[in-house]
Formats: C-alpha cells, structure tokens, sequence
C-alpha cells in the first residue's frame, strides 16, 4: 500500500511539473501573449519568412519575450527575492533595508561608492563648461544657474546594505563643489545643504523610485527660488506655513518597473504638497503622456503662467526637474523644459530667456563634461 501510495504521487508531481511547464506554451497557442513591462521597449518578433537557419534563434527570442503569463512569473519571481531573500533580480535595482529600493545602474554604483574621483583635468573641463555657458548666456540678457540633484544614498545612505555603509569618500559632487568655490564665481546649487537638515522631519524620497517624493521636492524648489529671488527680487518663495501635506497616490514606481512588480507589491506611503496659494499655469508636453513623478518620458515640456515674476525661463533637466515642474512654472510668464544637458544653442536662443537652470542630477556627474558653448558656433545676433 505504500509502494502504491508513494507511486501515485510521483505520477502526480510528474503530471503536474508537466502541466506547469506546458502552461505557458499552450497558452500561447491559444492566442495569449504577454504584454511588455513598462521599462521594457521590444518590438514584436515575426516568426513568418524567417530563414530556416535563423529560426531557433529567432524562435527563442519570440518565446522568451512573448510566453504567456510572463508578467505574473515574472513579478511573482520578483516578490520572491525581495521579500524573502533581499536579493534584486535585476542588476538595476540595488535592495536596501527597510524596504528601500535603489536604482544601481548609469553610473549609480561608482557615485556611490565614490570609487572614480574626478582627475584635475576632468574638474577644469566642468569649469570651463560652466563658465563658457555662464558667458554665452551673459551677451544675451539671461542670468544662468546650475543645480545639482543628490541621488537617494546621499540623502539616505543608512538604508544602503550594511557592506556599502563604508567610510564616507569625497564624492565627485564634493570635489566639484570645491574646486569651483575657490577658482569661479559660477553659481552653483547644491540641494544636499537643503535637504539633510530636513530629513529628521520628513521622508525626502520614495523608497522604491530612484526620485525624491513631493516633499523633497518642495524643498528643492524652494531652494531654487531663493537663488533666483538674488536676481529678480520680486520673486515671491513659498515657506512651509503656505503648503498643506497630504497623503496621495502614485500611478507606478520605477524601481518596481525595472523588477517587474506592482504598486501593493511592496509598502511606501507617498506625500503631496499642495500650495495653498498658486498662481495658475499652462503646462504642456511635447507628447500626450502624464506629467507624473519623474515616471514620464517626455522630451520637451512648455509652461504658461501670465504676470509671473520672471518674464521667460528655459531649463536643462532630467527626470529629477519632472516633479519641479508644476512649482516652477507659476514664477515664469513662459517656461521650456527641455529634457537634455546640452541642447542646439538655438533651441536656447529663441526662447529670449531671462534665466536658464541647468538641472543635473548627482550621478550624471560622472559622464564626461558636455562640449562648451562657444560663439564661432552661433554668433550673438544683431543689436
């Protein structure tokens, strides 16, 4: 009787292993397919007029990018290594402690230990570029501010895996920072100033997105105003007593986008500001997507605000200035956010601008320094 029991359920784990592995396979031939995750961009792969000799390769891709109930293997794989193991699936997403998420590519990794300092050499090149900009900008009528984004292990290094929680390095934003305070009058932001102090009263960044929530985000902005209000002393700076904080949602993270996971996946409650007092502004993107957390790609974003403070306004930005962009925009008659660090001078030239912030976000720092901006390339025009 137990020989037979033990038989039967053998047949059984066979029948079932079986079963399992075939699911997704006669689910496809049923008509399902998966659907791309949202950090995924892969077309579809014709399997049709594939040369004989390509077909397994081809095959093989089709199958992998396309086998049905590949999201929900996919995020249950996920929520498996994170939650149990601590472990990312995805060499992208670096997992914390308490639930922290943070992003590990682009740079991210060596900003973060500090391990590529910036030679002399690479240092003079960002002064040079800082400067030429500053110049160039100067014969045209506009005032130029660079601001500088920390990265989340900045501002939340205690969450990092106890082996990164080493002595602290100079980073390259430190080494910048620096050289430029005692070689160039160039105005420089650093926003580490603004936020550490603030980080005992409140969350600064979404524990599972690489950006910094709305609060961190409200104090960015104000620090940015405040270094305008130097140039344009008409400027109006919003204080902590004009804004409520409430709770809001979110339509997705971007770390969870990387590792295949929902929003309920995993728990970070996200705050919103709301300035009590705003003035109205027309905010349009290049492309019909959400104007969301930093989740949005969008290249070019223009903003109307009529009988605000600053006349014309164009800023540099990456995914960081997204969130900025809603605070921004109601201190600027006319506003182009342009999504590059070095965009045609003409771009810059036709919005007749009277400030441009160059945005950057910490672990940009470790390209290399864009080509400066020179007048042989676009002639000032004439009086």
């Amino acid at each position: 009787m137990l020989r037979q029991s033990r038989a039967a359920f053998e047949i059984l784990l066979i029948v079932l292993f079986c079963a399992w592995v075939c699911l997704p396979g006669g689910a496809m031939l049923a008509g399902q397919r998966a659907r791309p995750a949202l950090m995924e961009s892969r077309a579809e792969i014709p399997l049709v007029g594939v040369h004989a000799v390509d077909l397994p390769v081809v095959f093989y891709q089709f199958f992998r990018s396309s086998f049905a109930f590949r999201d929900w293997l996919i995020r249950l794989h996920a929520l498996v290594k994170v939650k149990w193991l601590a472990v990312s699936p995805s060499p992208d997403v670096l997992v914390g402690e308490r639930g922290w998420l943070y992003y590990w590519a682009d740079g991210e990794q060596e900003c973060c230990q500090a391990s590529r300092p910036f030679t002399p050499r690479e240092l003079a090149e960002w002064q040079t570029v800082l400067e030429t900009r500053r110049g160039w900008l100067a014969r045209r009528g506009a005032v130029f501010l660079f601001v500088v984004v920390p990265d989340k292990h900045t501002i939340y290094p205690e969450h990092l895996p106890s082996y990164l929680r080493q002595a602290k390095r100079e980073s390259r934003l430190d080494q910048l920072t620096a050289y430029l305070r005692g070689r160039s009058s160039v105005e420089i932001l650093d926003l580490r100033q603004a936020l550490l102090p603030e980080k005992s009263r409140h969350q600064l960044y979404f524990k599972l997105d690489t950006h910094w929530d709305h609060v961190g985000t409200f104090i960015g902005y104000r620090e940015i105003m405040s270094r305008l209000a130097r140039w344009f002393p008409n400027v109006q700076v919003p204080q902590w007593e004009d804004v409520e904080i409430a709770p809001a949602q979110v339509g997705q993270h971007d770390l969870l986008d990387f590792l295949g996971m929902k929003v309920g996946d995993l728990n970070d409650p996200v705050p919103s500001v709301i300035v009590k007092q705003s003035r109205p502004a027309r905010i349009v993107a290049d492309e019909p997507r959400a104007l969301d957390n930093g989740n949005a790609i969008v290249d070019v974003v223009t903003s109307d605000s009529p009988g605000a403070e600053i006349p014309r306004a164009v800023i540099l930005r990456d995914s960081a200035a997204m969130s900025l962009i809603p605070f921004l925009s109601q201190h600027f008659g006319h506003a182009a956010y342009l999504w590059t660090a070095d965009p045609y001078r003409r771009q810059v030239e036709r919005e007749h601008p009277n400030v441009v912030i160059w945005e950057m976000t910490e672990r940009s720092l470790m390209q290399p320094a864009p080509q400066p901006w020179v007048e042989r390339i676009l002639p000032a025009p004439p009086a």
